[in-house]
Order: C-alpha cells, then sequence, then structure tokens
C-alpha cells in the first residue's frame, strides 16, 4: 500500500473532492511562496490508485521538515498537518517534508511519504545593497 499526499487547496471547489484529486500517486517538487502556509491530507492508496480513507484504521503519527529554517510543520491533527513556509530554497535543493502514517492495531505498515518543495520568494518587501570586490585604482 502507498501513502497519498493530497494538498488541502487542491480540493476546494470540486465535487467529490478527495476521489478526484487524490488520483495523483506522489507529488513532484510542489512549489510555494515563502509566506505562505499550506496543509496536506493524507490517505492511503490501493494497488489501483484509488484514494481510501484511512483515517479509522491509521494515525499520522510524524510530519517533518529536514530544513526547519526554511519549513517547519505542526504536529499533526488528524491525518492533516499543517506546513508553514519561512525562507526561499535553493534552486534544485529542494526542502523535503516527511509524512509518517501507523495503522492503529498494528496490521501493515508504517508507510511514508516525501514531498520535495521548492519554496520560492515572494514579492520585494524592501532593499538590500551587495557590495561588490573592491579593485585597486
Amino acid at each position: 500500500m502507498k501513502c497519498t499526499i493530497v494538498k488541502k487547496s487542491s480540493l476546494k471547489g470540486i465535487k467529490g473532492s478527495i476521489k478526484a484529486a487524490s488520483k495523483t500517486v506522489s507529488v513532484v517538487n510542489f512549489q510555494i511562496l515563502d509566506n505562505e502556509d499550506d496543509t496536506f491530507t493524507i490517505q492511503g492508496t490501493d494497488s489501483a490508485g484509488n484514494a481510501l480513507d484511512i483515517s479509522g484504521v491509521a494515525t499520522l503519527t510524524d510530519s517533518s521538515s529536514d530544513v526547519t529554517t526554511a519549513a517547519f510543520i505542526d504536529p499533526p491533527a488528524g491525518m492533516v498537518s499543517t506546513a508553514q513556509f519561512l525562507k526561499p530554497t535553493v534552486a534544485g535543493s529542494p526542502v523535503v517534508l516527511t509524512f509518517t502514517a501507523t495503522w492503529t492495531d498494528g496490521s501493515v505498515g508504517p508507510f511514508t511519504i516525501t514531498v520535495p518543495v521548492d519554496i520560492t520568494g515572494s514579492v520585494a518587501t524592501g532593499l538590500i545593497a551587495t557590495p561588490g570586490v573592491p579593485t585597486v585604482r
């Protein structure tokens, strides 16, 4: 069994949204601005890639970021975690979010999914002056 992560905002306005939005098996370099927060809902998938609500049999036991200075994740609430994105990442070096679901009866799992996130800068909010290399006259 695989775990599927669904960005909560992608569910808005879609009738039967959980099934429609959760056909995605993996997330590839999700992009967000450095002044945004987002929630992530964890679901299971069957062998055909169909979404399964596992909230009655599993618990989201871990939600973490490998670079907490760039992205911080609140403790899980049910099968949902909220991430705060704090500063841009270097191109080609995404922050990696990790989510782990553990079955309450221990029959299967735990299952882990990782989500790479490219955090880009928001609009200009000020100025910075970077001096160049001094040269001799």
